[in-house]
């Protein structure tokens, strides 16, 4: 996708006769495996403006405009090079524009709405001999939709809508069949363990996105000395000596201090010492900074982990952008905070309000991350509709930001990208 667009969707033809593919809000949920690595994402998406559909239906796009808003999203910059899960209504599973799809880069959903057939079970045979996986979504026990499993490469099951006294039975009749079983929408800790002793290959749900505190942790040693940085920061009435001898005394975030206002200078003469770092960064960037540090430093012992991290990342520069783009860029750092912050009771295993007591933040900050409150919760606000799919509630949000709804899935691709780059150097 080339960019948002202020004027929203496109559907006319250009000069050319082709059409432009509209603006489209899309966001992506993880989906692991046994191992608690991330095996793909599913893609959500939906156009930010009525266009032209087969159907009426103001929801779906036509086949040719969802392909072509799929691929100029830019799919290995959006899922870092693992498999999309792409949902495909009725239409664009017979449609030939199917093949404009690598098969190597996406998954193809077939959605709980299209029906077996024979035209879909021919379309699905045709995709499957021609390289591409196929998933079928939302499966239940006496699913209408079970004349296309010879095809299919994963089931996914409806964990909700499945009566837990017939899963065992079902995991039974799907593994003879041979696809991957993927346990869908699995909430907490308990669906988790029980799908992992049935034996399916793959999990989803928001159980991973953000899983549950099972025990509080106390802060390590290396993250009381980041807080009481952070602290110290920003506090108006810490003198420069006092904050360059709080550094000297940890060498490890010395030479990190030094090494990132180095890479801050490049053509420049270098950074000769602490104090120059502190002067040429000032304390605002150094702040920000430590807090990254602080997110990043409960380890990484597992992809769900380093999930969380990208998320909190992905939370906060989105917050950020949303606050410049729009009325709020006055409060553009402070929002940087709430979206980072809003993700640290997964990421140090405490009470949000426990960590924030914790910081010597403002109180629109606090409020903002404990309650929801506050003109500085409405860009969270929206970042969280925005990353469960609810499309309008984050439109709605956003407008009250100041900011169109057809800025929105440029900002977000934005902030993935943002994370992507700076994620490794935390």
């Amino acid at each position: 996708m080339s960019g948002p667009s202020s004027s929203g969707s496109r559907v006319a033809p250009d000069a050319n006769g082709d059409r432009e593919p509209p603006d489209v809000f899309f966001a992506r949920q993880p989906i692991f495996d046994r191992r608690g690595e991330v095996a793909g994402y599913e893609l959500l998406y939906r156009a930010t403006e009525q266009v032209e559909v087969a159907d009426g239906d103001r929801t779906s796009m036509s086949s040719r405009l969802l392909v072509d808003a799929v691929l100029g999203i830019g799919l290995r910059d959006v899922t870092g090079g693992h498999p999309a899960y792409i949902n495909l209504p009725h239409e664009l599973l017979v449609d030939d524009s199917t093949n404009l799809l690598d098969p190597n880069a996406v998954i193809i959903e077939i959605i709980e709405s299209v029906q077996a057939e024979p035209v879909i079970i021919a379309a699905c045979a045709r995709l499957s001999a021609a390289g591409y996986r196929l998933a079928l979504d939302d499966y239940i026990s006496d699913d209408p939709r079970a004349p296309l499993i010879p095809h299919m490469h994963i089931i996914k099951v409806d964990l909700p809508a499945q009566p837990p006294a017939r899963l065992d039975e079902l995991v039974r009749e799907l593994r003879a069949a041979g696809p991957h079983l993927l346990a869908e929408k699995v909430e907490d800790a308990a669906m988790w363990s029980r799908c992992m002793e049935l034996g399916f290959d793959l999990f989803q749900g928001y159980f991973f996105r953000r899983p549950q505190l099972v025990a509080r942790r106390d802060l390590t040693a290396q993250q009381v000395r980041i807080l009481a940085l952070f602290n110290l920061l920003q506090d108006p009435n810490a003198t420069e000596p006092t904050i360059v001898d709080s550094f000297r005394t940890d060498v490890a975030l010395s030479y990190k201090l030094l090494a990132m206002a180095n890479s801050a200078t490049v053509g420049a003469t270098g950074v000769e010492s602490i104090n120059h770092a502190l002067r040429l960064l000032g304390r605002g960037t150094i702040a920000r900074w430590m807090a990254l540090l602080l997110a990043a430093s409960t380890g990484r012992r597992s992809g769900t982990n380093e999930e969380v991290l990208h998320e909190a990342l992905v939370r906060a520069r989105f917050c950020e952008q949303i606050a410049e783009a729009g009325r709020l860029r006055h409060s553009a750092g402070s929002l940087f905070l709430v979206g980072l912050l809003s993700h640290f009771d997964v990421l140090l295993g405490m009470p949000l309000s426990e960590i924030v007591t914790r910081l010597n933040l403002a109180a629109p900050i606090r409020d903002a991350v404990i309650q929801r409150e506050g003109e500085l919760a409405l860009p969270l606000r929206a970042v969280e509709a925005y990353h469960d799919g609810r499309w309008d509630d984050a439109a709605s949000i956003a407008a009250d930001c100041g900011i169109d709804r057809t800025v929105l899935p440029g900002l977000y691709r934005e902030a993935l990208g943002w994370m992507q780059r700076h994620a490794g150097l935390l």
